[in-house]
């Protein structure tokens, strides 16, 4: 197969041209034995990129001190310090955002399964749906019931007060077990790993969406 460059040298993306979907079904079944063992069957993590808009299939290094894009700083730096207290990770800086749910994933770009290499770790929350919608779970409105709460936090923030018991009652009931049952949800699922790949959903869906 023939690599293409993508952005980055973290970033390989390849084209249907370049890689047939038997050679990526190989490369799941051998580096990614650990999601495998503990995913829902039949069920899978969803991505929105833009990565895939003339890609089929990428092999990805996140970022590990990814800067917020809509989140205020203090507020972004807060819920890292608190989720390094409770599950040892800096997850809004560290976290790859995922979804069993298509189309959450289609919102923010071409929807692709996400399948981490080697070991991982993953983080989610029963309550919480979405941590950029309404975590009572119907509202796909751009009004944003995060962006909300960190407006709440701001004002606590102007008055002197201390806003960690509002992020510490958010931040601790996220669990690190139960990956099957969080992949029957709709809820958000942020992965931890050193690499992932993702293929784009339509490539050759009646391949991979049986793992």
């Amino acid at each position: 197969m023939r690599l293409q460059q993508y952005l980055t040298e973290q970033n390989k993306c390849y084209t249907s041209d370049e890689i047939t979907p038997e050679e990526v079904l190989s490369l799941i079944k051998k580096d990614c034995k650990p999601y495998l063992k503990q995913k829902a069957k039949g069920k899978h993590l969803y991505r929105g990129t833009k990565l895939l808009e003339y890609n089929d299939f990428c092999i990805i290094t996140p970022r590990k001190n990814r800067k917020p894009r809509d989140t205020d700083p203090v507020i972004h730096k807060k819920f890292d310090e608190m989720f390094m207290k409770y599950h040892g990770i800096k997850a809004r800086s560290e976290a790859i955002f995922t979804t069993p749910d298509y189309t959450t994933a289609a919102y923010y770009g071409i929807s692709g399964l996400v399948f981490p290499v080697g070991n991982f770790k993953y983080l989610w929350n029963p309550d919480i749906k979405d941590l950029t919608v309404n975590p009572s779970g119907n509202n796909y409105s751009k009004k944003s019931w995060y962006k909300q709460l960190f407006n709440e936090l701001m004002i606590l923030i102007s008055k002197d007060e201390s806003i960690d018991d509002v992020i510490e009652n958010t931040v601790k009931n996220y669990k690190s077990t139960g990956l099957k049952d969080a992949m029957g949800t709709d809820n958000e699922i942020m992965i931890f790993c050193d690499k992932y790949y993702i293929i784009q959903s339509l490539w050759h869906s009646d391949i991979f969406k049986r793992l």
